[in-house]
C-alpha cells in the first residue's frame, strides 16, 4: 500500500476544495483508501504523480470525484419536509396550470427526486389536480446520476419506503427494485458543479440543496446561497438539511420551519 504523506494530501484536498468547494481536511484515511486503486490502475508510484494526473486528466479528476463525494442519502429522508412539501406547497398548487419545476441540488443517486415525485404522485391520487411537476436532480458525482436514472435500488436501500409506495411505484427487477416508467418521467438528471457558481437560466419554485453546504467553507457557502436564491422564483422555496441555516447577509429570506427559507 503506497502510503500519502501530508504535502500529498494537503495538495489534492486543496484541489479540491478549489474546484468543488469540498473541505475534506480531516478524511486522508478515508481518501487514501478510496484512491489507492486508482494509483495501481495508472500505474502511479505516488500520490504526488496522481495529484498531477488529476490536475491534467479530467476523466482521472471526475473518477476522484465520484470516490470522495459524500452520497449518503435515502428516501424519505428528514420525512417531516415531504410533509411539508405535501400540506404547504403542494397542495396550494391545485387548478394551477404553469409547470411547477423542483431542483434537487446534490441528488447523489436519486432518491430525494423520485421521494418527490411519488409524494406529488400521491397528491393526485387522492384527487388533487395538480400542474405538470418537473423535478431536476444535479450532482457532481457521474457515478451516482447513472444509478439515478437508470433508477434501480437493492431492497436495503427501500427501507424507510412505505409498504404502499412500494406496491405502486416500484417493480421487482432481479435483486433490485426499478421505479416505475410513471415516476421517472417526472425526473430528469444531468451533471451540476454547484462550486463552479454557474446558475441554470430558469428559475424553479422549489430547490432541495440537502446536506451539501455543510460540507463547503464559509465563502462558497455565502456563494452558493447567493446563487440559489437568484435561481428561485419570487416566493419560491429552498430546502436545506436538518441544522443547516442561512445566515444575514446571504438573500432575503423567511424561515418557515423544518429547515425550509422561502425567497422574499
Amino acid at each position: 500500500m503506497i502510503e500519502m504523506n501530508q504535502d500529498e494530501f494537503d495538495a489534492l484536498t486543496e484541489y479540491i476544495q478549489k474546484r468543488y468547494g469540498m473541505k475534506l481536511s480531516n478524511k486522508r484515511n478515508l481518501i487514501q483508501c478510496r484512491i489507492q486503486h486508482e494509483l495501481e490502475r495508472l500505474h502511479l508510484e505516488s500520490f504526488l504523480e496522481y495529484v498531477k494526473e488529476v490536475q491534467k486528466d479530467p476523466e482521472t479528476e471526475q473518477n476522484l470525484i465520484d470516490l470522495t463525494a459524500t452520497n449518503y442519502t435515502y428516501f424519505m429522508r428528514e420525512s417531516g419536509q415531504f410533509a411539508y412539501l405535501e400540506h404547504e406547497i403542494l397542495q396550494r398548487l391545485r387548478d394551477r396550470e404553469n409547470v411547477f419545476r423542483i431542483w434537487s441540488a446534490g441528488c447523489a443517486t436519486g432518491e430525494e427526486c423520485y421521494t418527490i415525485a411519488i409524494t406529488a404522485e400521491e397528491c393526485r391520487r387522492r384527487g388533487w389536480k395538480l400542474p405538470k411537476i418537473e423535478i431536476t436532480g444535479t450532482d457532481i458525482a457521474k457515478h451516482e446520476l447513472t444509478q439515478g436514472e437508470e433508477g434501480k435500488y437493492l431492497p436495503r436501500q427501500l427501507i424507510k419506503v412505505p409498504v404502499d409506495w412500494k406496491m405502486r411505484y416500484f417493480k421487482r427487477d432481479g435483486t433490485a427494485y426499478a421505479v416505475t416508467q410513471l415516476i421517472k418521467d417526472m425526473v430528469r438528471f444531468r451533471y451540476h458543479n454547484l462550486a463552479e457558481l454557474q446558475w441554470p437560466d430558469e428559475q424553479y419554485d422549489v430547490i432541495f440543496c440537502r446536506n451539501v453546504i455543510v460540507y463547503m467553507d464559509i465563502q462558497k457557502k455565502k456563494e452558493i446561497l447567493q446563487g440559489l436564491y437568484q435561481s428561485l422564483k419570487p416566493g419560491g422555496y429552498l430546502f436545506l438539511g436538518n441544522g443547516e441555516i442561512i445566515r444575514p447577509g446571504h438573500g432575503k429570506w423567511e424561515f418557515l420551519g423544518h429547515s425550509v427559507y422561502q425567497k422574499k
